[in-house]
């Protein structure tokens, strides 16, 4: 098999093959460069486009990271303060008193701003309540965690017990009474303040809720 090849005026290489006493033609595109070079203000302009672009796309990473850690933040701080509002409504709505005072623990709790003590009927197995039989429950602050401790009666099947952390991101917590004889308080009023940080993203949470004592 013998292969020759002749370049043509359009821009094809033509060969001519000979197999079994046969000439063929086959066309190949031959591709063309010029002969004009990349100028030096071409380039300076390449690299400054590309530098313009990787910027605008580095700011929005940025943006992008800071909308990422502020919704971190807030989920973290409002979950932190519905969670501890949950956990007061669901002991105070249950309670019959609220006690000025209760030895719990070994640890003289008072009812304020910052320390609520409730005492609750006990309940059976069925989830009833006890006659004159009584659980007691306090939610107090220490430092920036929010604690609750449930003193249950030997004869009382409520759910939990001893101590329990219900959050530790707390800024501040109230609790008010609409009166203040404590034997004749029929509603507690909390609000909680919880804060988080996320990679330098602070955010605050405030949450309140007006919650009534069991037959009130």
């Amino acid at each position: 098999m013998t292969k020759r090849h002749n370049l043509g005026n359009r821009g094809f290489a033509t060969y001519f093959l000979r197999s079994l006493g046969k000439e063929k033609k086959v066309f190949f595109p031959l591709i063309r460069l010029g002969n004009k070079g990349v100028t030096l203000i071409e380039t300076l302009v390449a690299v400054g486009l590309f530098i313009l672009i990787a910027l605008a796309l580095f700011g929005v990473y940025e943006v992008f990271g800071k909308l990422y850690n502020l919704g971190g933040a807030n989920f973290t701080a409002v979950g932190g303060s519905r969670s501890a509002l949950t956990q007061l409504s669901n002991f105070t709505s249950q309670a019959n008193r609220v006690l000025q005072n209760r030895t719990i623990n070994s640890i003289n709790y008072i009812s304020g701003t910052t320390t609520l003590v409730l005492k609750l009927p006990a309940i059976d197995i069925a989830g009833k309540t006890i006659d004159n039989i009584w659980d007691y429950a306090v939610f107090y602050v220490s430092s920036t965690n929010l604690y609750s401790y449930l003193e249950k009666n030997a004869g009382s099947f409520r759910v939990g017990g001893g101590l329990k952390l219900l959050s530790n991101t707390i800024v501040s917590t109230n609790f008010s009474y609409d009166n203040a004889d404590f034997t004749q308080v029929k509603k507690v009023t909390a609000a909680v303040t919880t804060t988080a940080v996320e990679n330098r993203v602070s955010v605050i949470s405030q949450a309140s809720e007006q919650i009534f004592l069991k037959n009130y």
